[in-house]
């Protein structure tokens, strides 16, 4: 059997569904979710990780269907550029800008594999659009404590406190 046949079949094309139970209940989801996660699980992640996985995918895959309870009919074909743009917007409405960008990136790696395994014929993430997260600077050092490390630094092991002339000359 042919790798691509084998997808295809393991993937049911959206009409088969895998059942997942979790502490919140089970969930519904397409048969050809599971061997992504089966994939993403070679690479050991955390269980922290894999949950949000699922959570992203049920975010999303909610918006689309239309209903939290039909994700299984979610089938390949609706994963297209105009269905994740609009899914993206409206999850954004409600979501902080990292919840997002946690999201954008599960939906980017999913759309990947599912392209790689040639489900997709293409990967829409790339045109849908994500926040940029602020990048945090670096804290000052207070003054006070930078003078008490400097004076520290120069000073030599009999504790003469250097200048240029006795460093060069050690």
């Amino acid at each position: 059997m042919a790798l691509e046949s084998f997808w295809v079949e393991l993937a049911g094309i959206g009409h088969q569904s895998v059942k997942v139970t979790a502490a919140g209940g089970s969930v519904l989801r397409p048969q050809w979710f599971a061997p992504f996660l089966a994939d993403r699980g070679t690479r050991k992640p955390s269980p922290h990780t894999i949950k949000a996985y699922r959570q992203d995918f049920d975010a999303i895959a909610a918006l689309i269907v239309g209903s939290k309870g039909d994700l299984a009919a979610m089938s390949l074909g609706d994963i297209t550029t105009k269905a994740m743009r609009g899914a993206f917007a409206q999850y954004a409405e409600t979501h902080k800008a990292a919840s997002i960008q946690r999201c954008w990136s599960t939906w980017n790696v999913l759309c990947a594999f599912l392209y790689t395994s040639d489900l997709i014929p293409a990967n829409p993430m790339p045109q849908v659009g994500r926040p940029k997260i602020a990048k945090t600077l670096p804290k000052g050092c207070p003054r006070r404590r930078f003078k008490r490390c400097s004076r520290r630094s120069i000073r030599s092991p009999s504790g003469v406190p250097a200048t240029g002339w006795n460093v060069i000359a050690r």
